[in-house]
């Protein structure tokens, strides 16, 4: 069973358009339908009102309609089209209600659920990246993850995925890195190796102190991560600098390739136009900022 975790990126809607729900009461047609109405609303990460379940005992489903039809795009290794469940991650409240929200678990198969893989794309290509549409989707009201409530919880996993991603973003620097060197030391140019220029001597240098930066920093990380002491904002800070590192490793590595660097046979510009999707997933560069602008002067500006 593949399970889908999406918290997306959505494409942007004015907000006056509305997400219509109606929740039918179980063994009582003489009721009639309850319809609510809210606008689409704007997150950190979670980025739209997706859903609003009914609280009343009586009502066995929920329903969703969105005006127009729902449509969230998620960025990354996201098989929605392919996958039996898509877990989402919705609000069960008023807009300004951050504690109402609330997992849900999709089957694939549901009416009105429907999704496909994104194409020509120039970055992640190796990966799947789906569109999903939601319409009038119907769910058992035990179709709500338990003990979810709020936005620790579609944070909690997205700490342990940004954590990881501060790890793999070196691991991408270090093959451009090594590519770089080996290139350095074997293109002859004028007689003797590009790596005996001064130039390409101060790329490498910068590229190694980097990477040795960042090393060190997801190492004391993770020392805080098995104490049980680690913050989300000590993970932010990790994730927005390494990733940031990465990208500036690859992209210098791309460039002392020379002219060969847009070549398939090197792979530091795969790694760069990879990265550039790293970059902006899991929490963008700039919103990693504001948690930490936030964390140091006590001010939210977002």
């Amino acid at each position: 069973m593949a399970l889908v975790s999406v918290l997306p990126t959505v494409r942007h809607r004015p907000p006056s358009r509305c997400c219509t729900l109606t929740g039918t009461p179980e063994a009582q047609p003489a009721k009639p339908s309850v319809t609510l109405t809210v606008p689409f609303a704007f997150l950190p990460t979670l980025s739209v009102t997706l859903l609003e379940c009914l609280r009343d005992s009586t009502v066995k489903f929920v329903a969703l309609t969105a005006v127009p039809p729902g449509v969230v795009t998620a960025i990354g290794p996201v098989t929605a089209a392919a996958g039996t469940v898509a877990v989402i991650w919705a609000k069960t409240g008023a807009p300004d209600d951050v504690a109402s929200i609330r997992g849900f678990i999709v089957p694939t198969a549901t009416p009105g659920y429907a999704a496909k893989d994104q194409k020509g794309k120039l970055s992640l290509r190796a990966s799947d990246t789906s569109e999903i549409h939601l319409e009038d989707v119907r769910l058992p009201k035990d179709a709500i993850l338990p003990k979810t409530g709020g936005i620790k919880s579609p944070l909690s996993c997205l700490t342990q995925a940004r954590y990881g991603i501060a790890w793999g973003a070196i691991g991408a620097a270090m093959a451009c890195y090594d590519e770089a060197v080996r290139y350095a030391k074997d293109r002859v140019m004028f007689g003797k190796p590009i790596g005996a220029t001064q130039i390409q001597q101060v790329r490498l240098a910068e590229m190694l102190t980097e990477i040795t930066k960042a090393q060190c920093l997801v190492l004391q990380l993770g020392r805080l991560k098995d104490a049980g002491s680690m913050t989300p904002q000590q993970v932010s800070l990790a994730k927005r600098n390494n990733v940031n590192m990465a990208c500036e490793c690859a992209r210098e590595a791309r460039r002392l390739l020379g002219a060969n660097g847009i070549l398939v046979e090197y792979h530091s510009m795969r790694h760069l136009a990879n990265l550039e999707s790293v970059y902006t997933y899991e929490g963008t560069h700039d919103m990693h900022s504001l948690i930490l602008g936030e964390q140091i002067t006590g001010l939210a500006a977002f």
